[in-house]
């Protein structure tokens, strides 16, 4: 990719002596460069339309629970900015012990921008600002990177980086994990790493050092792959051009290591509270290690894709939201033939290596083939006891191998533009070639579904209840899988506590092994039960005791049960019996318990 003779992996610009331009001639330039930027914009609200209509009820149909809690930490994130309080540790949650939000992805670099909206508009308008903006802020960068360092041919940096941008991995991940789409620092943090070869280590390992620690705050699972990934091409590039990186390789350490330096100044107390702080845990939750990728979905087309559809996908994956290969089998043809035609630059090469490796991780303990368990032992099960491979989701590691698959359909589309030339027939041919590529992975809107949220929280009526030492209990008490008081809490900016929520924590205080569950109280077990099931059971005096001494360990001021809430009606008999009966809100749709009594 460069000039005859070298393979940089940064193409310098050629020097042009040009007049300046008149004004006019600077406006055109300046609307024409913002156009791509402007059309991923564009692309982003198409994606996330749904979600801007209704905003204040809607949520993600595929993935709910998990746009809930977003919905918690974007809060999370505006009263730090609002009430100054500790961005690391929340006793807002989980009363009283409390969670790690750096030990959970709390998104403060997200978060904490965007706090002003949260505390103008509501986390639900915050949301959906995040993910549109992170979608065509990725895609906006790579563009940059590509048309600036990469290639020649504008559009192909353009197609490729809208990729990129909307990739069926990305818009999986849209349905609830803006932590996971905020991807636009890592073409940034990639041009960096290999600035450092040039020699200013100062500077360069300064700036890098800034964005490693920023990119923490974003998501610490994508720099750990962003760091993996750089490793390898920049090993595997070394080794086939040894004499070309000899003179770089003493400026380029100098650079790392004042990037590591910085990060480690700036991140040392975070890290410190995330692995060793109140409420650390240690390892992942029991579970996680299922979340793999299946080798058929490489091929396959995801749901939220033109070609594809819900049934075909679910063949191929145990979540939705994890839909991060699917790139069609058109593109894996189109990639494969651009590694054929382009395999003699060695950076061509040396992505190939970090394609493969992140997808060969991916495959977890065992591989996968069209839902059928292969007995093929995955090349993590060397690295599953490694940290920090240890704290990783296997599936996840496709979403490197989403640049490398971007950057050869990018140099693949830069190749085909220099053989037409200027002959229509190959570009009709070359055109024809992208289309089919791209087309049947196109992205489509997400779904949502529509869950109110009861005026008893939005018109500000709980204030008449609880204080800020005491918590609003909701009915069921809040857990991974009915999120209704920790939503409640997320969209009034954290202005009550909840006990209990839907977070990674210890087991327990003695016993650090990580959970969703926090530990159990009988109460809780008792009403997620009757949740579920629908069935009411037989509450007896223990039951009655036990539900005074979890309010109190609790701190709880009042109890919620939303009338809209799945088993309504069965709840209500089990919480009456448990309690004696509530008080009726008819304004605030909702039955009260007023247990301030108990304290």
């Amino acid at each position: 990719m460069g000039r005859q003779g070298t393979d940089p992996l940064t193409r310098p610009a050629d020097p042009v002596e040009a007049p300046v331009a008149p004004a006019g001639g600077r406006t055109r330039r300046f609307v024409l460069g913002a156009l791509p930027h402007l059309s991923y914009l564009v692309l982003a609200l198409y994606v996330t339309a749904r979600l801007w209509v209704h905003r204040d009820v809607r949520l993600s149909s595929v993935n709910p629970t998990d746009h809930e809690q977003f919905l918690w930490f974007l809060g999370h994130a505006a009263r730090v900015v609002s009430h100054l309080e500790d961005p690391f540790v929340s006793y807002r949650l989980n009363v009283p012990d409390g969670a790690n939000m750096m030990a959970n992805t709390s998104v403060l670099g997200l978060g904490v921008p965007l706090a002003p909206v949260s505390l103008i508009f509501g986390v639900q308008t915050t949301f959906v600002v995040a993910l549109t903006l992170t979608l065509a802020l990725t895609a906006s960068a790579w563009y940059w990177l590509f048309s600036r360092h990469l290639v020649a041919s504008r559009l192909a940096a353009y197609v490729g980086a809208g990729f990129l941008g909307f990739a069926p991995g990305m818009v999986a991940q849209a349905a609830g994990h803006p932590n996971l789409t905020a991807q636009f620092l890592v073409p940034v943090l990639a041009w960096r790493v290999v600035k450092l070869r040039e020699g200013r280590s100062l500077r360069d390992g300064l700036i890098l050092g800034l964005l490693i620690t920023y990119q923490v705050f974003l998501n610490e699972e994508v720099l750990f792959m962003v760091a993996m990934g750089c490793a390898l091409f920049v090993g595997a590039y070394a080794l086939q051009r040894r004499q070309e990186v000899r003179a770089q390789v003493k400026p380029f350490l100098a650079g790392l290591a004042v990037a590591a330096g910085v990060a480690g100044v700036l991140l040392a107390y975070p890290l410190w509270v995330q692995f060793f702080g109140p409420a650390h845990y240690r390892g992942l939750p029991q579970g996680l290690d299922k979340f793999t990728t299946d080798l058929a979905s490489f091929t396959g087309f995801a749901r939220r894709s033109l070609a594809g559809n819900a049934a075909d996908a679910d063949k191929l994956t145990l979540s939705a939201n994890e839909e991060n290969a699917f790139f069609g089998w058109p593109l894996v043809l189109f990639v494969l033939c651009a590694l054929g035609l382009l395999w003699r630059r060695p950076m061509v090469r040396s992505l190939l290596v970090v394609g493969l490796f992140f997808a060969g991780l991916s495959l977890g303990k065992t591989v996968v083939f069209n839902g059928h368990s292969t007995g093929i032992p995955g090349p993590i099960r060397l690295l599953e006891h490694v940290p920090p491979f240890d704290l990783a989701t296997a599936t996840r590691y496709t979403l490197m191998v989403v640049p490398v698959v971007g950057i050869l359909l990018t140099l693949g589309m830069d190749a085909l533009a220099r053989w037409a030339g200027a002959e229509r027939w190959k570009w009709a041919v070359a055109s024809l070639a992208v289309l089919a590529a791209l087309v049947p992975i196109a992205p489509t809107p997400l779904v949502v579904r529509d869950r109110p949220i009861p005026a008893f929280v939005t018109s500000g009526a709980w204030k008449a209840y609880v204080d800020d030492e005491h918590t609003l209990v909701s009915v069921p008490v809040p857990r991974m899988d009915r999120m209704t008081g920790m939503r409640w809490s997320g969209v009034t900016n954290l202005g009550f506590k909840v006990p209990r929520g839907y977070f990674i924590g210890p087991s327990s205080a003695t016993d650090p092994t990580a959970t969703w569950i926090p530990e159990l109280r009988p109460t809780s077990t008792m009403l997620a039960e009757v949740a579920a099931s629908g069935r009411v059971p037989v509450v007896t005096d223990g039951d009655r005791a036990a539900a005074v001494a979890d309010l109190r360990y609790w701190q709880g001021a009042v109890v919620v049960l939303a009338a809209t809430e799945y088993n309504a009606q069965p709840l209500l008999r089990t919480v009456t019996d448990l309690l004696g009966p509530p008080t009726w809100d008819a304004a605030g749709g909702v039955w009260l318990w007023d247990v301030r009594g108990l304290h």
